[in-house]
């Protein structure tokens, strides 16, 4: 009486899962304008496992069924996570190098991963997988990325050896202006240079709206300078998203601050950073006062009146804080 549709699929059983049934379930009861749907399974010693569906569909509404798109559907949802990657690897990579690849990192990946992880985004933790293969111990390889909403990121990590404790990043992500939301880590076993780790920390842009395109490469540098020593962990570091500062700049500027406290300013070192980030663009302009005054790559010709434009500037942001 038009009530009812039913359907038979048949697996590789070495393809088969829960969750291929299940996505092959949502394929057919869409194609079919199922209202309920029943499966039953048989796996045998055949080579494929039977997949027998019946839909309670409504009476004279339910749609005409495309066969073949139908079948194109089921055996994209039967491909594995393994084949996916072999088709991502091979849009860059010639074929053996495609496939020395997946065979590297099919099974070093673990199950976590691939569930949570695209094939075409595991394509970056590759690279990067691939380049500390030959770095030194302690490297790391980072990698910035936007979500939604537009103060939401990921910050990819991949190291050799144990993830990083959040305890350790935590206050460093914070200097950066950005608070940790949660973790993902995932343990790469199985690789020519010993286990590594790869982590994704999903993170929250506490002065609003980001840039990733043009403060991405400037954070990693940075993020990477302090885990290494180089550059110093504090607040003034939150100055390279607010004012757009690289490390090497901020570093300038708390130079100077620690030079006015050695010349016995009446302002702690804590105001003077809060006042830079309530003013970052005169934290900027600042900035390019000493590069005017000092840099030696910039043209001598001109740089006394260039100098003066800067400071004007300053001073007409100067008086209008002053009148707040």
């Amino acid at each position: 009486f038009g009530r009812f549709r039913s359907c038979m699929v048949y697996v590789p059983r070495d393809r088969y899962t829960t969750k291929v049934r299940r996505r092959i379930e949502g394929i057919v009861r869409a194609a079919c304008g199922g209202l309920q749907l029943e499966t039953q399974v048989q796996i045998s010693d055949s080579s494929h496992a039977r997949l027998q569906m019946l839909m309670r569909v409504e009476p004279g509404a339910a749609p005409a069924v495309e066969i073949d798109a139908l079948e194109a559907a089921i055996a994209a949802a039967t491909r594995t996570w393994a084949d996916r990657l072999l088709e991502a690897l091979g849009q860059h990579h010639d074929a053996v190098r495609a496939r020395s690849l997946l065979g590297r990192y099919v099974t070093a990946f673990p199950p976590s991963y691939q569930d949570d992880v695209e094939p075409a985004a595991a394509l970056a933790d590759i690279a990067a997988l691939e380049r500390l293969q030959s770095a030194a111990p302690a490297a790391l390889m980072l990698a910035l990325r936007c979500a939604a909403p537009a103060n939401r990121l990921h910050l990819r990590i991949a190291r050799k050896g144990e993830a990083i404790a959040i305890s350790a990043l935590l206050p460093v992500l914070e200097n950066f202006g950005l608070r940790v939301l949660g973790e993902r880590s995932y343990v790469i076993g199985g690789l020519p240079g010993g286990a590594a780790a790869v982590q994704d920390f999903e993170l929250e842009y506490l002065g609003g709206v980001l840039d990733v395109g043009r403060a991405g490469a400037r954070f990693e540098a940075a993020l990477l300078a302090v885990w290494q020593g180089e550059l110093e962990d504090d607040g003034f570091n939150r100055l390279l998203f607010a004012a757009g500062l690289t490390g090497r700049e901020i570093v300038v500027l708390r130079a100077c601050c620690r030079f006015l406290l050695q010349a016995g300013v009446p302002f702690s070192r804590a105001s003077m950073e809060r006042a830079l980030l309530a003013e970052p663009r005169s934290a900027a302009l600042l900035l390019r006062l000493f590069r005017e005054s000092f840099d030696p790559d910039l043209p001598a010709r001109g740089r006394e009146a260039r100098r003066r434009r800067v400071l004007a500037q300053i001073e007409a942001r100067f008086e209008r804080v002053g009148s707040a």
